[in-house]
């Protein structure tokens, strides 16, 4: 699987998701420069990738959040759940990939004002896929 087929299994999930309005596949802040987004949104942001044996580990940053009012402050406790919920349907959609080896989540939930006031979780997460010796499709002259 390439960088190419996790990005579109990613934005296809959160596209597909009943509650996520908006998905953007990038750098944060070019995410929280765009104006008028649908909430729930989710950015998700590709950090890094780092070889381990027989596997190729790539890891990504994937912001959920949700508009909160600070006149009501369960709001925010309300917007993390959800958000939570939404994160853990990742995390079951890529565990049960039979594509990758295994999903490392962590999750921390959030509050900040970036033009938006909102609240949600930060799902960083490795995704680590087996790497193949397949001589057929390693381009190679002979």
């Amino acid at each position: 699987m390439t960088l190419t087929q996790l990005k579109n299994l990613f934005t296809d999930f959160f596209k597909r998701h009943k509650q996520v309005n908006h998905c953007f596949y990038g750098d944060l802040a070019d995410y929280v420069a765009i104006p008028d987004k649908l909430y729930y949104s989710v950015n998700i942001q590709y950090n890094n990738s780092n070889v381990s044996g027989k596997y190729i580990n790539h890891n990504y940053t994937i912001t959920i959040s949700d508009l909160m009012n600070l006149n009501y402050p369960e709001t925010e406790h309300s917007a993390i759940s959800n958000c939570m919920e939404i994160a853990k349907d990742f995390i079951a959609y890529l565990t049960y990939n039979d594509d990758i080896s295994s999903v490392n989540p962590s999750i921390q939930p959030f509050r900040e004002s970036t033009g938006d006031i909102c609240a949600g979780v930060v799902l960083g997460i490795n995704v680590q896929l087996f790497i193949s010796l397949n001589e057929c499709a390693i381009p190679t002259n002979d």
